[in-house]
């Protein structure tokens, strides 16, 4: 995509009105009658008509450009410190890239690359019990010790418990907006935004950033927490829960669904005990969900280009302190290895190797196959 075609893409995407399944649509117009991306600008009804634009969304997008051309659109972003991805940059989430409504704009605040590192949702209801909260926090808390990124909804409830926990924890988290960034709320006890940021955490959003939260947003915010992420994480939802929309798409897209168990007496115990008839992983504990989580990997993390494997090496590097399990990991980046001849090779006696072996397995960075350790970075 040449720099004029993602100014343009990322204005068009800023219309009212036109959202994800209309951009798809114009582009595979566009690209069916070789017309130019830039001709969207030229505001020709019958161009409009072409690449398959209402009355109402012709309306809307000669309305904006009254207001913004693609340069002071992006112009205006930039004085407010906010970051665009297009969904063919390196940065841009690897497992959103694999949805059918992905979004081709995404709005950023804080660094783009934690969403690299074993995402996992984790959402709920917002009305969590004393139950609920204390599940939260232990499954959350153990996820971010085995190397997860947390991702959530950052609403009160469930969604808040599971990124306060990863910030405690000193992990990584990220928080997925329905609306855009001039309604993200500013720092308060239910809404610890700059919190949040300082602690080297993301926020991101399709959303424009004068979109105002809006009750139709969340379900489309909901499959972004569930399409950047390899598995989702249910703790307590009602049999309406949102949450459980967040779990239907993780669904579709082929991810795992966990669901924790409930008592039986509680009416947020009715949504996960759906999920759980309905084949989602019953699960008490991160290692359960990483657990239930490795095959998949053996087969999706091990996939991407050149640039996003290097990348979540480095990450896992991140997660490690010990020298030792440093040089483990670095060698198995390389080749898949026996035990025995990785001990040979590091110098140390295989009882020794083995303890390190297991701690990098519960992290979730390394597996056995075989007689073989392999990395799954």
């Amino acid at each position: 995509m040449t720099e004029r075609d993602r100014e343009v893409l990322i204005w068009l995407t800023a219309v009212p009105g036109i959202g994800p399944q209309t951009v798809s649509k114009v582009l595979q117009r566009l690209q069916n009658f070789s017309f130019q991306l830039e001709e969207v600008c030229e505001n020709h009804d019958s161009f409009y008509k072409k690449i398959s634009l209402s009355d109402a969304q012709i309306t809307a997008l000669k309305k904006f450009q009254l207001r913004f051309s693609p340069q002071n659109y992006l112009e205006l972003l930039t004085e407010k410190d906010i970051d665009v991805l297009c969904w063919d940059e390196e940065k841009y989430p690897s497992l959103l890239k694999e949805i059918s409504s992905i979004p081709h704009v995404l709005y950023v605040k804080g660094p783009a690359e934690s969403w690299q590192n074993l995402p996992i949702s984790v959402v709920g209801t917002r009305h969590l019990t004393s139950y609920g909260e204390e599940v939260t926090k232990v499954i959350s808390g153990e996820l971010v010790d085995l190397g997860a990124t947390i991702v959530s909804g950052f609403m009160y409830g469930a969604d808040m418990e599971a990124h306060l926990t990863a910030i405690q924890k000193k992990g990584k988290t990220v928080g997925v907006l329905g609306y855009g960034f001039d309604y993200l709320p500013t720092n308060t006890t239910q809404y610890p935004t700059q919190q949040f940021l300082e602690a080297g955490n993301t926020f991101v959003t399709e959303f424009a950033p004068f979109v105002a939260a809006h009750k139709g947003n969340f379900p489309v915010r909901n499959r972004i927490v569930a399409g950047m992420s390899h598995a989702t994480v249910v703790v307590e939802a009602a049999q309406k829960s949102g949450s459980l929309i967040t779990a239907q798409y993780a669904l579709d897209f082929g991810r795992l669904v966990c669901a924790v168990p409930g008592p039986f007496t509680s009416l947020y115990s009715e949504g996960t005990k759906n999920l759980v008839n309905q084949g989602a992983k019953l699960v008490t504990t991160g290692l359960d969900v990483i657990s239930e989580l490795r095959p998949s990997l053996e087969t999706s993390v091990l996939n991407g280009s050149e640039s996003e494997k290097i990348q979540r090496r480095k990450n896992g590097l991140l997660l490690v302190h010990e020298k030792l399990e440093r040089e483990i990991l670095e060698h198995l980046f390389q080749q898949s290895e026996y035990a025995e001849k990785l001990a040979e090779v590091l110098k140390i006696p295989i009882s020794a190797l083995l303890i390190h072996l297991s701690m990098l397995e519960v992290k979730g960075l390394i597996y056995q196959k075989g007689n073989k350790w392999w990395s799954y970075l």
